[in-house]
């Protein structure tokens, strides 16, 4: 095969090879016979640098912006510790991920499970694996709504298009969808560090109003929080990029375990880095107030908040692709695997993606809860089970006193108690029904002033 042909990145039935073991064959694959559609161009592969920023996106593209929501249900203390022990622990499954490629020789999530563990096992992370990004689109479904919907607020009180799910839909066919065809990972890398800079400029902007905003709802607790797994769950969530890691894995220009450790601490330790500030600025705002979407804590009259609401949105759409192709990705191997490429195929799989999606997002905007049953139903199992099990699995040093192996079992006996009581916590706030709406009474005041002085100001122009 040539460098030109296609490679399947991310397919469930790509047969990828490391440069060291076939170095002919490494770069490229025939994706017919995986239901095709799915390419990684063997010339236009990803540097480190980019598949740290396809990785960063992926981790810090919207679940960031309720991590002051999870400081509040967890506690502030203990919330920060916990964003540090979450960050670590996705960092470790993941290079556990890696080595299991390498025992198995097998790069693809499945493709590892199903000779390690069988057909059934399969099936579950699958399920698993389709379920967060699809739920993650949601949950971007809603940040873009809610914060569309202030940003016309701004503009015009009385405007029809102040709701939600009207700027919902044409947001989604005008942005969304188009972008959401792109068939190669790599092109993707190109628009993913737009996203990470726009959440950069969305910390400066919460840590500046943290330090200039005077307005404090409620006295700051700094006690353990009553929603302390829940919010591991909102955590879990924003660090997550296990569905991601074998696309992003695969489409390195030298694919070894040197410059996926680089890929993986890099990410991790600077998304960390974002989330521990932005959470600090936006928790001590708002405090025992904040909410899912902590820009829907700030007045919708704010203008330094709304082009950080416009940036963030801009973030978002730009990461909604990225979640498509790891759903699409899996509908196709799962569904037509063996089958020819197909644009038709193409197509209607990421039509229906985003139709299914945009529905789910039209009738809920309850964004912490989204991303707490998310990030513990679908992301636990194969963020925090699988690695583990599959690394004691196939880890030929038989002795259990391993180093490694202690670590793993650990790691495996977290996942499980994590998964059976965040499950529970979370059926419980549910009957609790627990309400994420701000309070926006100070911005009548806020307002008033921010109008007068711009009144003024055109005055003494």
């Amino acid at each position: 095969m040539s460098e030109s042909e296609p490679i399947a990145a991310g397919e469930t039935k790509a047969t990828y090879e490391t440069l060291e073991h076939i170095p002919d064959e490494g770069h490229s694959v025939n994706n017919a016979e995986n239901g095709g559609g799915y390419e990684s161009n063997g010339s236009e592969k990803s540097s480190i640098f980019g598949a740290a920023m396809n990785t960063m996106n992926a981790i810090v593209g919207a679940g960031i912006i309720a991590i002051p929501y999870a400081l509040k249900e967890c506690g502030f203390a203990f919330g920060i510790m916990s964003l540090f022990f979450i960050g670590a622990l996705s960092g470790y499954t993941l290079i556990l991920l890696y080595k299991s490629t390498e025992w198995t020789k097998k790069y693809n999530y499945q493709q590892v499970v199903e000779v390690t563990f069988g057909q059934p096992f399969v099936g579950i992370l699958t399920l698993m694996q389709f379920a967060f990004p699809f739920f993650a689109m949601v949950s971007y479904q809603v940040i873009i709504s809610d914060n569309m919907s202030s940003i016309v607020q701004a503009i015009s009180l009385n405007s029809p298009m102040t709701d939600r799910r009207i700027l919902l839909l044409i947001m989604t066919l005008l942005i969304a969808l188009p972008l959401s065809y792109f068939k190669m990972i790599e092109s993707l890398s190109k628009v993913s560090f737009v996203s990470v800079i726009s959440v950069i400029f969305l910390v400066f902007t919460v840590v500046y109003k943290a330090a200039t905003q005077t307005h404090q709802v409620t006295p700051t607790s700094y006690g353990i929080g009553e929603y302390v797994i829940q919010s591991w769950g909102i955590i879990l969530f924003a660090f997550v990029c296990h569905h991601n890691s074998f696309l992003i894995m695969n489409s390195l220009e030298e694919r070894n375990e040197r410059n996926y450790h680089m890929v993986v601490w890099s990410s991790i330790i600077s998304s960390t880095f974002l989330m521990c500030i932005f959470g600090v600025a936006g928790y001590v705002i708002f405090t025992d107030n904040v909410v899912g979407n902590l820009l829907q804590n700030f007045c919708p009259c704010d203008a330094l908040v709304n082009v950080a609401r416009v940036a963030f949105i801009v973030g978002v759409i730009t990461t909604f692709p990225l979640e498509c192709f790891v759903c699409r990705d899996i509908i196709q191997t799962t569904f037509f695997k063996g089958y020819e490429p197909s644009e038709i195929r193409h197509a209607i799989i990421t039509v229906l993606l985003v139709i299914s999606v945009t529905a789910i997002s039209l009738i809920t905007d309850r964004l912490g809860l989204i991303m707490e049953v998310t990030g513990i139903v679908a992301a636990i199992p194969y963020a925090f089970i699988f690695p583990p099990a599959l690394y004691l699995k196939l880890d030929p040093n038989a002795s259990m006193v391993h180093s490694g192996k202690v670590l793993a079992v650990l790691q495996l006996a977290f996942g499980v108690v994590f998964f059976v009581l965040g499950l529970t916590g979370c059926i419980l706030k549910l009957i609790k029904n627990v309400s994420e709406q701000p309070d926006l009474a100070y911005c009548d005041e806020y307002c008033n002033i921010n109008t007068t002085l711009a009144e003024m100001t055109q005055i003494l122009n």
